[in-house]
């Protein structure tokens, strides 16, 4: 398209702009407009700026404007609202595409926000099947991915549901201080990978689990090991709490055990209360000879429940180590 061409439709390409590329929270500058407009061969001075904005915002297309330093404007909603956006992800997954057809779809979801928000969805989180999201997991995601981007501590509180279905919150309602890395979705649960100053490595908490959560005014606490942590270092590395090689395994234990049960699996599990001084839980891991040696070294305090295929994998790993003695 000509030059001329380009003046002529110069109020649409404008909002295409400020629509594509800006929302609340990412704000244009006069100057950067300008020279946005620039690129697209369309000439603009300020004050002509001013009156093709007060233009556009006379015929419906709401367009908001702040001074600092410089006029900024920007669009207030996108095309799609990143709940928009979630919940058609939610149908596409549940769909009976092919995985190469899924990941095309997503793509275009993606697109189909402003920049801004669409890096929520592509840079921060990992995710392969995903399923129905409630509003308040959104909301903790948003805020998460805000305190990732911007390099901050998150806070929060963390519960997990008694036999009833109450919550039970951990450290008796006393906030978690993290520092927050990735977001990962797998099937139907969404988890932070972060680490803190109370455990080695990585740590993963569920989102649904979360409560009251905050970006800290702290920056994240440096830590050699996680200089270079990226969503395409995590991919590449396999490191992935829910990994293919994983399963499902529901465990009876000893209520003398629950500290014990929750220092190797984490905080985040669920537990239940089966009988007097009797849980259960079910967790994702690696069910091999390292975790049936945890099994065994319990005496008899915690049982391998289900599936029968792990329960028939440990029955066997105990006749090998009686062949022993």
């Amino acid at each position: 398209m000509t030059k001329k061409s380009n003046q002529k439709i110069k109020l649409l390409l404008l909002y295409e702009l400020l629509s594509r590329l800006t929302d609340e929270e990412h704000a244009l500058s006069a100057p950067e407009i300008i020279q946005l407009m620039k690129d697209e061969d369309v000439t603009v001075t300020r004050k002509i700026l001013m009156s093709d904005i007060e233009l556009l915002n006379l015929y419906g297309y709401e367009i908001c404007t702040y001074k600092k330093k410089s006029w900024y404007y920007y669009v207030r909603s996108a095309k799609l609202e990143l709940e928009q956006v979630w919940k058609l992800i939610d149908l596409v997954s549940v769909s009976n595409l092919e995985r190469r057809q899924k990941s095309l779809l997503f793509e275009k979801l993606v697109s189909m926000v402003n920049c801004g928000k669409a890096e929520l969805l592509a840079k921060n989180i990992v995710y392969s099947n995903t399923s129905p999201i409630d509003n308040y997991i959104i909301y903790n995601i948003e805020k998460l991915d805000a305190a990732i981007s911007a390099r901050k501590k998150v806070s929060f509180t963390y519960y997990t549901l008694d036999e009833n279905k109450r919550r039970v919150y951990r450290r008796d309602g006393e906030k978690f201080v993290v520092n927050p890395l990735l977001i990962i979705c797998d099937k139907c649960e969404f988890r932070l990978v972060c680490y803190d100053e109370h455990n080695k490595g990585l740590v993963y908490y569920r989102i649904d689990k979360m409560d009251c959560v905050r970006m800290e005014e702290t920056p994240v606490a440096v830590r050699a090991e996680f200089a270079d942590f990226s969503a395409e270092t995590y991919r590449k590395k396999g490191i992935h709490i829910l990994a293919e090689k994983s399963e499902n395994v529901e465990l009876k234990f000893d209520g003398s055990l629950l500290e014990d049960v929750f220092d190797k699996f984490g905080e985040e599990i669920d537990i239940l209360k089966s009988g007097e001084n009797e849980y259960r839980t079910t967790v994702r891991i690696r069910a091999d000879s390292a975790f049936f040696a945890w099994v065994v070294s319990s005496r008899g305090k915690v049982t391998v429940e289900a599936p029968s295929a792990v329960k028939e994998r440990f029955d066997e790993f105990v006749q090998e180590i009686k062949k022993q003695y």
